[in-house]
């Protein structure tokens, strides 16, 4: 279960990435030739998204291959941090990565099996 956790997390940072990617695109488009407040916090939601984005990547993959909890707990901090500062779409995405670092922390319970 561990290790579906952690794929589960780097799929959702992969998603997030590319959200992030098309919140630029789209802020970009909708961009007017004199810049305002709004047009510079989607700027900054994008650049923030794709940021957190490579982070869960980083500590998915890193989960996915260690068995350290360290990592899943951090994973699940970047995780959080990314759905409460990112924009719809990334928030949605960096929710499931939370979930998925909540099941790397938790899925490695190592039962002894029964004696025969």
């Amino acid at each position: 279960m561990r290790k579906a956790g952690a794929l589960t997390a780097l799929i959702a940072g992969i998603l997030g990435l590319v959200a992030g990617i098309g919140i630029l695109f789209l802020g970009g488009m909708v961009g007017t030739p004199e810049p305002d407040r709004a047009q510079e916090v989607i700027y900054w939601l994008g650049w923030g998204g794709i940021a957190v984005s490579l982070i869960v990547i980083v500590l998915g993959a890193i989960s996915f291959k260690t068995r350290s909890r360290l990592s899943a707990i951090l994973l699940m901090v970047a995780a959080a941090i990314g759905a409460v500062f990112g924009s719809g779409p990334i928030s949605i995405f960096m929710s499931v990565a939370f979930v998925g670092g909540i099941v790397a922390l938790f899925g490695d319970k190592q039962r002894p099996l029964p004696e025969a």
